[in-house]
C-alpha cells in the first residue's frame, strides 16, 4: 500500500515488526527515523521526514498492521532540573524615572543569561518557566 508518496509494502511491514519487536529500547521517534533511513526520506535540508513518518506509522498501527512502542509520557518540567537553591532578586520600590537607564537584554545562546532567565520566570512568573508559545524568537 502506497501512503504519503511510500510503498509500505509486506516486506517493510514485516521489517518494521521485526525492528519493534527486537528487544531495543526503541521510541517512536527512533523508530521514525530508522524507517526514514530505509526509504531516504528527508527534507531538502537533509533531515530525516520524522513527523511525515510517525503519522504512516499510526496509520499503519490503527489499520491493525503493526504494533508501535508504548507511548512514553512527556512531562516538560522533568527535563529541567531546577536551581540548587533559590536565587535571591532585589525588591526595586521606585519609579521608572528613578531607575535610570533601562534595557533589554537578549538572552538567546548565552547559558549563563538563559539560566538566570529561567530562574526569574520560574520564581515570578505564574506558569513558570514553561515552554515558550508563540513567536519567541527575533527575525
Amino acid at each position: 500500500m502506497v501512503i504519503a508518496g511510500r510503498d509500505f509494502n509486506d516486506e517493510v511491514i514485516a521489517r518494521i515488526r521485526a525492528t519493534v519487536r527486537s528487544g531495543v529500547d526503541l521510541t517512536r521517534g527512533a523508530l521514525a527515523r530508522v524507517v526514514c533511513g530505509w526509504f531516504d526520506w528527508r527534507h531538502a535540508d537533509g533531515r530525516p521526514k520524522e513527523t511525515s513518518c510517525r503519522i504512516v506509522l499510526n496509520k499503519l498501527e490503527r489499520r491493525g498492521l503493526i504494533e508501535l512502542p508504548a507511548a512514553r509520557e512527556v512531562s516538560f518540567l522533568a527535563r529541567r532540573p531546577r536551581p540548587a537553591e533559590p536565587m535571591q532578586w532585589p525588591q526595586i520600590e521606585a519609579g521608572l524615572s528613578k531607575l535610570g537607564r533601562i534595557e533589554l537584554v537578549v538572552v538567546n545562546g548565552d547559558k549563563a543569561l538563559s539560566r538566570q532567565w529561567r530562574a526569574m520566570m520560574q520564581a515570578h512568573h505564574p506558569l513558570g518557566d514553561g515552554p515558550l508559545c508563540g513567536r519567541s524568537c527575533a527575525i
